[in-house]
């Protein structure tokens, strides 16, 4: 059945303004309710048209091991989405603690958690320091030597090179 539109008479005096006629359906389909994009599990993909949270993303995380512990015990968590022009495109995560990285060719933004990140000379003397924080972009050079230092587990989603 299709809906039709039907007026409905003015319940209140008339006004100074011009007639409006109000309508209301009947017989018509309820609209359905507005939802939240759909979760996508881990390693899922991002399909074209298809809206993604990557914050209700849910990620497994690994410890950090080694000697690319700076301090406490930190884990990652990585949820890879595909390829976009060419780039690898993805959620990564770090609990709180501290490690030591060589990064990829890569431009990031940071969604959620706090960190600060020490750009390295090969000697391991600090060259630079940055705060890293929600809505932060930034751009790693591949070869970069870095130290993370997270304080508030942080998420950011990104573009890199394939290494």
């Amino acid at each position: 059945m299709m809906p039709v539109l039907v007026p409905v008479p003015r319940q209140t005096p008339p006004d100074p303004q011009p007639e409006r006629i109000q309508f209301h359906m009947v017989n018509a389909v309820p609209a359905p309710t507005p939802s939240a994009p759909p979760l996508m599990p881990a390693g899922a993909g991002l399909p074209a048209g298809v809206p993604l949270q990557p914050d209700g993303l849910v990620l497994e995380h690994e410890p950090v091991t080694g000697s690319a512990v700076a301090s406490g015990t930190p884990a990652t968590g990585l949820c890879e989405l595909g390829r976009f022009g060419g780039l690898e495109l993805g959620v990564w995560e770090m609990t709180e603690g501290g490690m030591y990285d060589t990064e990829a060719e890569e431009v990031f933004l940071v969604l959620s958690g706090s960190a600060t990140v020490e750009f390295l000379d090969e000697d391991g003397t600090v060259t630079s320091v940055h705060d890293l924080v929600p809505h932060t972009l930034m751009r790693f050079a591949a070869g970069t030597p870095t130290r993370w230092t997270v304080t508030s587990p942080l998420r950011k989603v990104y573009l890199a090179l394939p290494a």
